[in-house]
């Protein structure tokens, strides 16, 4: 703890102790979390800072803070590694740490913004602490922010989202709804016929793609010397619209459009006849998944091979790529691993270079409609494409190019991390930006605009420094 802050405990007995195996999606990051270096462990841990009510004491509080863990299971869970594999042991009884800070009713925003930075930098021990921290300001003796710390085994992006809502109303006085269903309930539901069934068309599919998609898209990279990853961002008004206005058009979801621009620009920049990304899915499907809180991403496999045909043929196949990818992502990551290494070392290919994408939108991705006057709008919003250059640290598991999309809205927004070896992040976006955009507004289809593609990368056509050159 980086300040002066006061740590007691709450306890709580709910007298249901009990263990199963990992959910997939546990083992999941439980693998990435075991990767990461000692000084990276809290790195994916995740916060949340509210304003508490000033009807609220301390008892309050605590009462919010039991009132998530009794909810949700995974936020009182820890790993025990005694046995073969990995086990998940939700806690019966135990205690949540509560760490209390003293700041002025002025401060008390940014008191809660740095305890809460506080609380995440702390790494979770995943075999003895709870998958939840918690810290309060207090002004005045009254308790004026509440701040949550989560560990990213006890809850993926999508999990915040629903943590978040519930610590929401719980504050604002509302009594939570039935639980869903559980991390140990689903565990076992994984282990049983119906979801080893799906496990198993699961994996004789990624082994086909495995099988039939370029090197190009599994391999790490064959050159000697260290990894040269850099980061860039785009954000850029003209491909949100772009994006959307395909969307619409084509009855696609704004993230399959942009697994798609990103397959094809990918394609274009390594001549290749195909594209392969894998994607981070949550998986909540059902009723009974929709609100469970854990880790519940797994991966999916977006494939496309590129064909000279009209768009409409084109994104007809992207909707069915995406489909795809989303009924063939649930089973175990250990297991995909091992099928996808197998036949690519029956190809000669280490396969340890994917590209990745990762939705990380803090909202669902609403059906796409369609705007009057955009493709007129669109020519004033070109100019307004940037792309920087942030000076970050870090990479991902098994990763050569992992991008995030964090907004489609009045800009679409993109961060890509890549080996510079494979592309640079920066030039990318800008070529991303462009296939986006020209492939909406010329209507093209996926071999019309490599050659577009390839005429736009000739020195005669390309200037430098403007990242709008060929538009």
């Amino acid at each position: 703890m980086n300040r002066t802050a006061a740590r007691t405990l709450v306890p709580f007995d709910y007298g249901d102790g009990d263990r199963a195996p990992l959910m997939w999606g546990q083992n999941a990051i439980w693998n990435v979390l075991n990767w990461l270096p000692p000084g990276r462990k809290a790195s994916l841990n995740q916060t949340l800072v509210r304003a508490v009510p000033d009807t609220f004491g301390r008892d309050e509080v605590e009462g919010v803070l039991l009132a998530l863990v009794r909810q949700h299971d995974s936020l009182r869970t820890t790993v025990d590694t005694t046995g073969e594999e990995p086990a998940q042991v939700r806690l019966g009884a135990g205690a949540l740490d509560l760490w209390t800070r003293e700041a002025p009713a002025a401060e008390a925003g940014v008191a809660g913004t740095e305890l809460a930075a506080d609380l995440r930098a702390l790494p979770f021990d995943l075999a003895r602490d709870p998958g939840m921290r918690a810290g309060v300001v207090v002004s005045d003796g009254a308790p004026v922010r509440l701040c949550l710390a989560l560990s990213h085994f006890a809850v993926d992006a999508s999990s915040l989202r629903i943590v978040a809502a519930d610590l929401d109303g719980l504050l604002s006085g509302r009594q939570l709804g039935p639980r869903s269903q559980q991390p140990l309930e689903r565990a076992r539901h994984e282990a049983g016929p119906v979801m080893q069934r799906r496990q198993r068309r699961a994996l004789d599919f990624w082994e086909q793609c495995t099988r039939e998609t370029a090197a190009t898209w599994l391999a790490d990279l064959p050159e000697a010397g260290p990894a040269d990853r850099r980061w860039a961002e785009l954000r850029s008004p003209a491909l949100a619209v772009a994006v959307r206005e395909i969307g619409a058009e084509h009855r696609l979801t704004t993230a399959t459009v942009l697994q798609a621009l990103i397959s094809l620009t990918l394609a274009f920049e390594h001549d290749e006849t195909d594209g392969a990304l894998r994607g981070i899915v949550g998986t909540r499907f059902t009723p009974q998944t929709a609100e469970l809180v854990g880790a519940f991403n797994l991966n999916a496999m977006f494939r496309l091979d590129l064909v000279d045909e009209p768009a409409p043929d084109f994104f007809a196949r992207v909707r069915r790529a995406g489909l795809k990818a989303l009924t063939t992502c649930e089973c175990s990551q250990d297991l995909l691993n091992d099928v996808v290494m197998k036949a690519a070392r029956e190809r000669g290919i280490e396969a340890d270079g994917y590209c990745f994408f990762n939705d990380v939108r803090p909202v669902a991705d609403p059906p796409p409609a369609a705007v009057e006057g955009a493709r007129d709008a669109i020519v004033d919003l070109l100019h307004r494409t940037e792309v920087t250059v942030p000076d970050r640290s870090g990479d991902q598991k098994g990763s050569k190019f992992f991008v995030y999309v964090s907004a489609v809205g009045d800009e679409a927004v993109l961060t890509l991390c890549a080996d510079r070896r494979f592309v640079a992040p920066d030039r990318f976006l800008w070529d991303l930006d462009w296939v986006g955009v020209a492939m909406w507004r010329t209507g093209s289809g996926p071999e019309e605009m490599r050659r577009a593609f390839a005429a736009r990368q000739a020195p005669s056509t390309r200037s430098t420094g403007s990242g709008t050159e060929g538009r």
